[in-house]
């Protein structure tokens, strides 16, 4: 059965929930098209806990996290919440783009504008947030994205079970092509 609501919590293997509950007394905000809601996007720290989630801009995320090495400033898209005209945008512009690596990786490079990017480019995460290490040309600024304050999911320690997986889907195809 297909569902109204006008939003999809998004959550990766390595996602744990984490006062999902909040989410009933936020309101969001009316342009908002993505939402990241892990601990890692969280550009004020992890240990903030007002009773009723607010949203920043991205940018604001973006720009706590200049000096931070890579893996630091995973921006945490192991859980977001994504608006039903988000989804379209976004699957047009994979459509556009091509499937040339993990869409998630592209999300930051999708929700930020063009303009924008030059403050972020002395940023050792730069290459990697923004999708330029696939060598391909995606778009830029196809969502407009938030982070929740407080965050509402943390990372699940240990690996990530989706690096096999698509090791074990990339041998399927090479066998069956």
């Amino acid at each position: 059965m297909a569902s109204q609501s006008p939003w999809v919590l998004v959550l990766e293997d390595d996602a744990v929930p984490h006062g999902l509950d909040l989410l009933f007394a936020a309101e969001l905000l009316a342009d908002a098209e993505l939402v990241w809601i892990s601990s890692r996007a969280n550009p004020r720290g992890r240990n903030m806990s007002p009773a009723v989630p607010r949203f920043l801009p991205l940018r604001e995320t973006l720009s706590a996290r200049l000096h931070l090495g890579p893996g630091a400033a995973a921006l945490g898209m192991d859980a977001y919440l994504l608006s039903a005209e988000g989804a379209r945008k976004l699957l047009a512009a994979v459509a556009r783009d091509g499937f040339g690596s993990p869409v998630d990786w592209r999300l930051p490079r999708y929700a930020t504008r063009e303009e924008e990017r030059e403050d972020y480019a002395t940023a050792p995460w730069y290459r990697h947030h923004f999708g330029l290490h696939a060598g391909r040309p995606f778009a830029w600024g196809v969502v407009r994205a938030y982070v929740s304050l407080p965050h509402l999911t943390r990372l699940r320690g240990g690996p990530s079970s989706r690096k096999q997986e698509n090791a074990a889907a990339a041998s399927a195809l090479t066998a069956a092509g």
